[in-house]
Order: C-alpha cells, then sequence, then structure tokens
C-alpha cells in the first residue's frame, strides 16, 4: 500500500524523480513519465524489458521515451553486454522476443569465473558466445522465413491434407519436404539410406547421380536468371561432397557434407517441378463440428509476387458455411478415425468450389488493388524524382547562349525523359497478375 502512495504523490508532482528497486519494474503503471535510468543492469535483458515497459503503455502521451543504461567503463558488464547488445543489434533486429535469443545471461555465464578471467581469455570466451547468440538469431530468422514460405511457396501440394494430423506448421513443413525429396529420388531411381532421424544419405555414386539430373533440370530452366543461379550454387555444394546427408530439419547442422532443404530452398524447386494437386477425401473427427463437411482449398494470387494462401471452409448439412479459417487451425483441431470412408456426393463439389471461386474474386481483387496502390506510389516518387533533374536541365538550356552547351543539354534532356518513361513503363507491366485456385480435399466430419 505505501508504494501505491507513494507512486500517486509521485504522479500529483510532489516530487520529480522517483527511485525504486526491482520490484518497481512489474505491476506498477507509470505511463505519466517517459525517461528511465537504469543504474544496475540486470543480466537477463527480459528484465530490462519489464522496467521499459512501466512507462511504454497506453495512455503514454510523450513522443519520445529516454531510455539511459548507466554502466561501468571497462567493466567486465560493458564488455559483455556491449557484445551482446550493440554488435548482434539485438534490440534493432526484428528477429523476435531477446528471450529465446539471449536467454538469461545469468545462467549461461558464470560471472565468479569470468572475474578471474585475463582480458584475453574473457575475450575468447564472449567471442564464442558471440558466434552461438548468432546462430541462435539466423535459427530464429530461418524458422520464421520458413513458415512463411509453406503459405508462399508455389509448390505446396496434397501433401498437407493426405496426412492432416500436425504438431505445427514447421512441422509440417519439415515432413512435406522430407516426402517430396524421397518421392522425387524415388522417381529418378537414385538410391539412398534413412538415419533414424529421418535424415537421407547418399553415398558418392548417388550423389553423383543425384547432381546430374537436378544439372539436367536446372539447364531447361535456365531462362529463370537468378533462380537458375541460386539452384546451380546450390547443386555446387553437393558436387563438391564425397557423400552427402540431406536434413530437413532447419534447427540442425551436422556439418559441412550436410545439405539443409526447406519447401522454399532452389532445390526444392527443380525436384517438385510444377505438381498439380490431386483431390484427397478423408474422413476426421473435429473437436467443434459433426455431421458436416469441410472443403480445403488454396488461393494462388502472383501480384508483383507469388502468394498462396491455405485454407479451410466448413459447411452444415445445408451447405451453410459455418466458418472459414486457416488450415492449420482446422487440423489441429482434428483426428484420424479407425474407419475413413467418405462417401463425396457431387453437390459437396459444387458448393465448395462455387464459395472458393467468390473467394478468389475477392482476395485478388484485395490484391490487385493493394499492388496498384504500391505502384501508384513508386510511379509519383519516380516522377518527382526525375522532374527534379529535367528542371534543372531545362534551366540550364534556356539560361546559356551557347550553341554547344545547349546542344549538349538537349540531347541529356532527352534521354533523361527517354528513362524516366522506360522506367514508368516498366512499372505498369508490374500491374498484371495472375490468380487461380484448387480444390484440394474434401472432409467429411463426424
Amino acid at each position: 500500500e505505501e508504494r501505491y502512495a507513494t507512486l500517486a504523490l509521485f504522479k500529483k508532482g510532489d516530487f520529480d524523480i522517483l527511485l525504486s528497486s526491482e520490484v518497481g519494474s512489474e505491476g506498477l503503471d507509470m505511463q505519466f513519465c517517459n525517461v528511465i535510468i537504469n543504474y544496475d543492469l540486470p543480466w537477463n535483458p527480459m528484465r530490462v524489458e519489464q522496467r521499459i515497459g512501466r512507462i511504454d503503455r497506453i495512455g503514454q502521451k510523450a513522443n519520445k521515451l529516454h531510455i539511459f543504461n548507466l554502466c561501468i567503463a571497462g567493466s567486465i558488464e560493458d564488455r559483455i553486454l556491449n557484445r551482446l547488445y550493440e554488435k548482434l543489434n539485438v534490440f534493432e533486429g526484428s528477429v523476435g522476443e531477446l528471450e529465446p535469443i539471449l536467454g538469461d545471461l545469468s545462467k549461461e555465464l558464470n560471472l565468479p569465473d569470468l572475474i578471474e578471467l585475463s582480458p584475453e581469455e574473457l575475450n575468447k570466451v564472449m567471442v564464442a558466445k558471440e558466434l552461438s547468440s548468432e546462430r541462435k538469431k539466423e535459427e530464429v530468422k530461418k524458422n520464421r522465413e520458413n513458415l512463411e514460405k509453406l503459405l508462399s511457396d508455389d509448390i505446396i501440394d496434397n501433401t498437407l491434407v493426405s496426412s492432416p494430423i500436425h504438431v505445427n506448421k514447421l512441422q509440417a513443413l519439415q515432413e512435406q519436404t522430407r516426402s517430396s525429396t524421397i518421392d522425387f529420388l524415388r522417381s529418378k531411381e537414385i538410391e539412398f539410406s534413412i538415419t533414424k532421424e529421418g535424415k537421407l544419405e547418399l553415398t558418392e555414386d548417388q550423389a553423383t547421380a543425384l547432381v546430374k539430373v537436378l544439372i539436367f533440370a536446372n539447364v531447361e530452366r535456365k531462362s529463370e536468371g537468378t533462380q537458375y543461379m541460386e539452384r546451380r550454387s546450390e547443386i555446387q555444394k553437393i558436387r563438391r561432397e564425397k557423400s552427402v546427408v540431406l536434413n530437413f530439419d532447419t534447427n540442425e547442422n551436422d556439418g559441412l557434407e550436410t545439405i539443409n532443404l526447406g519447401v522454399g530452398s532452389p532445390l526444392m524447386q527443380l525436384m517438385t517441378g510444377h505438381k498439380t494437386s490431386s483431390l484427397v477425401q478423408t474422413q476426421l473427427l473435429h473437436t467443434s463440428h459433426s455431421n458436416c463437411f469441410a472443403a480445403v482449398y488454396r488461393l494462388n494470387i502472383k501480384a508483383g509476387r507469388k502468394k498462396a494462401y491455405l485454407r479451410t471452409v466448413i459447411f452444415n448439412s445445408k451447405n451453410d458455411i459455418i466458418d472459414d479459417l486457416d488450415y492449420f487451425e482446422f487440423i489441429e483441431n482434428c483426428t484420424d478415425l479407425a474407419e475413413d470412408k467418405v462417401t463425396e456426393t457431387i453437390n459437396m463439389r459444387q458448393v465448395a468450389l462455387q464459395y472458393i471461386d467468390q473467394q478468389l474474386t475477392l482476395k485478388d481483387k484485395e490484391e490487385t488493388d493493394h499492388l496498384n496502390a504500391l505502384i501508384d506510389v513508386k510511379k509519383g516518387s519516380l516522377e518527382k524524382h526525375y522532374e527534379k533533374k529535367l528542371i534543372k536541365i531545362r534551366s540550364a538550356i534556356n539560361g546559356s547562349k551557347d550553341e554547344n552547351i545547349v546542344r549538349m543539354k538537349t540531347g541529356e534532356l532527352k534521354n533523361v525523359e527517354k528513362q524516366l518513361k522506360t522506367k514508368l513503363d516498366e512499372l505498369e507491366q508490374q500491374r498484371k497478375t495472375e490468380s487461380n485456385a484448387e480444390l484440394l480435399g474434401l472432409v467429411t466430419l463426424s
């Protein structure tokens, strides 16, 4: 009660500075302040976040918050925090929360041991710690990218629907990639062995056979420019190794001979080609819905860049829409049935296709409008940029009596106008969009 009374006096303005222990870092709302001075710095970065959260909250009216961290120059604390925060740019990076990357430093680094180390020994410890943190940072980043590619890459097929039970998107990603790779190797009659961890091992001869197949497939798609070069680089990695391990877990790397494959990796583009999905029919038990059916579908939109939306729509017995949700949200509430008998009716397919067509029209318009707005902004910026150049050149032409200068500037004017027209035409070409939809599966919910 005493601290709340003190806080009320502080808010009233009876004094300008409030000195607080660690207990003040939680449960107190001080959005009427805009300055925090950390006299000590906790080893756990999340503790600092909690302190900042006292003033960085709803109701804060200041345009800028000032956070000051006091640290003795040259101390172990100074060197460690500078290494891990400033050099790694943890606060500025968009990797995610701090805790998964750095954890609690007090648990990972033994302060009494560090005090006994010489500057050279301390430096070695910190370099090792820095490299470890960098690896964690990259892992988090790659996992995020892979999860995005799971929905935005154009090689998602019916693997997800035919094997519906997945703990999360990342597991689904890894399982689909592994399954697609195995199918590819078998179709090309390339032998391999499977480890206990589910990785694929190829001997030198088997890896050579794979390289030949991939090179041939890549040459056929040479016109794809940058993607062609990316795939070529990945093929060279396999070519350099005597034996190869194909790994599908982005958090693991056994060594230089390990090739990490994700659903969006360049090599997967060659292995999957341009598959089309076949319709899957199954029967599942859902925690919230019964005596109805669901349709799993995918919307493919190319408006500037490729996007794919994997969704599930649920219909009741009267064919009314109950819900439309992300595929993974739907499947997490499903369990397999011992019997998998599905009686598809023509009506089920027609109802699903009609709804999917409507959704494609809406999503296509949404993405097209967004793309056009973006291009309009780019065109406006481009025209302003070149208009300044043109005004300057025209001014030079009008202000000069030297025929040589006028002739030179006139030529320059035409070149700049041509450049502007070319760039504007290129932007207009980007307005072209493509879209299509696929019905991937029909699911009877019991």
